[in-house]
């Protein structure tokens, strides 16, 4: 994948990134480093803050970033500032009609759509183009499909199942 907080040109494996859509059930804790010792065997890591049952295995560790972490008062290595990128997100007919269909069952579901597109995540060189791309998403088990209207508008075109 290419993670767009990172510029979009940069290839990763998924796992090396933050993105929910893994091809595990592997969740993810926002945790305290509290100390790294290297030792003659290894490296040790002190965490402290887990919300995690006694004995769970730590598989994986990803740097904190403040935007969507959003513990206050926390630092970060990169990616330190939120996105200043907010479109405006509007509903083709075919889309706000799936979307009320859904409106019981997933009520916030209109909103959260909103609170993505809003902050563009396509790649990070496309973010000064237009193009005629329909892009998607999976949210759930939909497949939101949308597309850039100009540079400051986005137009969701369709919700379908995945």
């Amino acid at each position: 994948m290419r993670p767009p907080r990172l510029g979009g040109n940069k290839k990763v494996g998924v796992l090396a990134s933050r993105s929910t859509f893994r091809p595990n059930p592997i969740g993810m804790s926002v945790v305290k480093l509290d100390k790294v010792e290297h030792m003659e065997r290894g490296v040790i890591i002190h965490i402290s803050g887990l919300d995690l049952l006694d004995q769970t295995p730590i598989v994986d560790i990803k740097p904190y970033i403040p935007y969507s972490d959003a513990l206050e008062n926390s630092l970060a290595g990169f990616a330190q500032q939120e996105p200043q990128v907010k479109l405006k997100v509007t509903f083709a007919i075919q889309a706000h009609k799936a979307l009320e269909k859904m409106r019981s069952d997933l009520p916030d579901l209109t909103l959260l759509i909103e609170q993505v597109l809003s902050q563009d995540p396509r790649p990070a060189y496309k973010q000064k183009h237009v193009d005629d791309k329909i892009y998607g998403m999976r949210l759930y088990d939909l497949n939101i499909q949308w597309r850039m209207i100009n540079f400051d508008k986005v137009e969701v075109v369709k919700v379908t199942p995945y």
